[in-house]
């Protein structure tokens, strides 16, 4: 189809004008009939020549009438058509243009008006280079010198170009061709459609492939590339770079107690807070939940990272105000040096991670260097990891159990259970080793499942020897904060036949104060099924009175740390005292850990404690040993220590 020519109003004014010299139809048709109706009357008059002289009359009349409706029709139809094609030439929803073989502008639809800020005045008859940057038109001048020569028509999309806007504005295009000739003159047409919205969405796209939809942080993938850059550059100018990865403290229990959208808003502020102390040329991405990753490149030695970690370590223990609420969190950071510590950049995320966690393990709002030695225990942790999961399968734990003693009389009332591995590769494995590998691999559950069930088997067992005894088992912060713990218990006291009297159940005052709501229902439920329930390590969880108060604890368990230095320490001996106190005042019995000697002992006799476990007493013993000090044991006896 031609676009329609700019000359179309005068073309179709043409036939108008010559259709004016002869009558409009509705006249010739009335003349027509008037003749008709003379020559009936001359003919009835007997007047025939008059008569035939008008039907003549009227035949050339018809005849002229036909002739002019025969060449007005083909010249009504092209008017039609034309005003057809200006009408889709208005519409396109794309720019058109219209140039002739010297390239100047003869036609320009709105769309392209509106596209290129131009009006029809400003085009027509001006070299369609205008529309171009200047860095295109030469070569733009021969394309189109070849176009011409040998036209051809190119489809949408062959061609992408950059238009060149009223007001100096580039905007990205797509060009598809077609051409014509009118006798010698030769045209082309341009269809130009905008990729404005188009680019604009595939940046859209291309930014959230490679940032986090949360902080606009870069995300995992576009900081690796940006490492793997930093790495290239830094190998060939000789230059030391930094990997920090940083971890927020305490970020679940913040999800946990004030929702997502309260662990969202500090996840965003505490970006702001590290953008804050690093340089332009650093970068910082959020690799997921939690974890940041930081960038340091160009550095002159080791402290200069170490002083940017202090900096971050300061700016996020500072707390978040949010919902008119004071939130502490903090930060825990891992550091590795490139080339100092990894050769490559896979290792260098590695032993950054290595690093972070070593320094939650170090107590949390600390950062850690990467060393050999981390190496090590990595690799020694998935050794330790593998053997923990055959031993487990294969049954090859042991439950050793501590007497708790009663203060006052000495006699045998409880005990604790406590795991013990024993490995033929590894040798004797602490708990405090292998737990921690357990926890961060996700096999707690299933240990902590394991010794539920042995500890309830031995309930059974002196149950039915007609030695009963209470069992307190610990229970970890995985395994309490489990749904569905009551119905599990309950399902375990119930196979293994065991006394839900006899079970005491252990929680650390951490674990319970870091959820405390959900611990109340968790603890009431548990005893509900007839157990009863201790609160382990108290004085190290910072417990108010309003929550302990609310917990349907019967135990308070002071920690060994406080009994340590009984009684010639006068702050331990504070401390104990006090809760002592507390214990007593909320009715809550009271098991000293940790007891090693008789001063100790005394202090608590004095201030009223009930119970103690220790190695004064005993180490923990496998239940053979302990079953037969169970036997030896008269009900009225007063028990000696026991020397391991």
């Amino acid at each position: 189809m031609k676009p329609p020519s700019c000359q179309h109003s005068a073309v179709a004014t043409a036939p108008r004008q010559r259709a004016a010299l002869l009558p409009g139809p509705v006249p010739v048709m009335l003349l027509a009939l008037l003749l008709a109706a003379l020559a009936a009357l001359a003919q009835q008059r007997q007047h025939i020549v008059l008569a035939a002289a008008l039907l003549a009359v009227l035949l050339l009349l018809l005849l002229a009438l036909s002739v002019q409706h025969a060449l007005l029709l083909p010249r009504r139809r092209l008017a039609t058509q034309q005003r057809r094609e200006q009408v889709t030439f208005d519409a396109a929803p794309d720019g058109i243009v219209r140039v002739d073989q010297h390239g100047i502008i003869r036609m320009a639809n709105p769309a392209m008006l509106k596209l290129s800020g131009y009006t029809l005045d400003q085009l027509q008859g001006q070299d369609v280079a205008m529309l171009l940057p200047p860095a295109q038109r030469a070569r733009h001048a021969s394309y189109m010198a070849g176009y011409f020569a040998q036209p051809r028509t190119r489809a949408m999309g062959e061609a992408a170009l950059s238009l060149l806007c009223s007001d100096g504005s580039l905007r990205p295009v797509e060009i598809s061709l077609g051409h014509w000739n009118d006798g010698s003159q030769r045209h082309a047409i341009a269809y130009v459609h905008d990729l404005s919205e188009r680019h604009a969405f595939e940046r859209t796209l291309q930014h959230r492939a490679t940032h986090d939809d949360l902080t606009g942080l870069p995300n995992r993938r576009l900081f690796k590339a940006l490492l793997q850059q930093a790495a290239l550059r830094s190998a060939r100018q000789a230059t030391r770079l930094s990997l920090l990865f940083l971890d927020l403290d305490r970020f679940k229990t913040i999800n946990d107690n004030f929702g997502h959208a309260v662990g969202d808003r500090v996840l965003i502020e505490a970006g702001g807070r590290i953008q804050s102390v690093l340089r332009s040329g650093d970068v910082l991405a959020r690799l997921g939940g939690d974890e940041f990753a930081i960038l340091l490149s160009d550095l002159g030695s080791p402290d200069d990272a170490m002083r940017v970690a202090g900096k971050l370590l300061d700016v996020l223990k500072a707390p978040y105000t949010l919902r008119h609420q004071q939130i502490y969190s903090g930060a825990s950071i891992g550091i590795a040096f490139l080339p100092d510590d990894a050769a490559n950049v896979d290792s260098l995320l590695r032993y950054a991670d290595m690093a972070m966690y070593q320094a939650k393990q170090n107590g949390r709002g600390h950062y850690a260097c990467y060393s050999q030695e981390l190496n090590a225990r990595a690799h020694e942790d998935m050794l330790i990891h593998a053997r923990l999961k055959e031993a487990l399968a294969e049954n090859r734990l042991q439950l050793h159990y501590q007497p708790q003693v009663d203060v006052q009389s000495g006699a045998l009332i409880a005990a604790e259970a406590l795991l013990r591995w024993h490995d033929e590769q590894l040798g004797q494995v602490s708990p405090e080793r292998f737990v921690g590998v357990a926890e961060a691999t996700g096999l707690i559950l299933p240990l902590s499942d394991w010794v539920l069930e042995q500890a309830c088997q031995q309930i059974r067992h002196w149950q039915q020897a007609g030695t009963p005894l209470r069992i307190a088992v610990n229970f970890s912060a995985h395994q309490f904060n489990q749904p569905d713990l009551a119905h599990q218990v309950a399902a375990v006291l119930q196979r293994t036949g065991a006394s839900a009297a006899l079970l005491d159940i252990e929680i650390t005052e951490t674990v319970v104060m870091a959820r405390p709501d959900q611990a109340r229902a968790q603890i009431a439920a548990l005893v509900a099924l007839g157990c009863s329930v201790a609160l382990d390590d108290f004085g190290t969880g910072y417990s108010s009175l309003t929550r302990l108060k609310d917990l349907p604890v019967s135990k308070l368990k002071i920690d060994r740390s406080f009994v340590q230095g009984l009684p010639g320490d006068s702050n331990d001996c504070t401390i104990a005292q006090a809760i002592i106190g507390l214990a007593r005042s909320f009715n809550l019995k009271m098991v000293a850990e940790g007891v090693e000697n008789a001063s100790q002992l005394a202090f608590l006799r004095e201030q009223g404690c009930e119970l103690y476990q220790g190695w004064w007493y005993a180490r923990a013993m496998p239940a053979d040993a302990l079953g037969e000090l169970l036997l030896a044991q008269q009900p009225a006896a007063v028990q000696q220590p026991v020397q391991a």
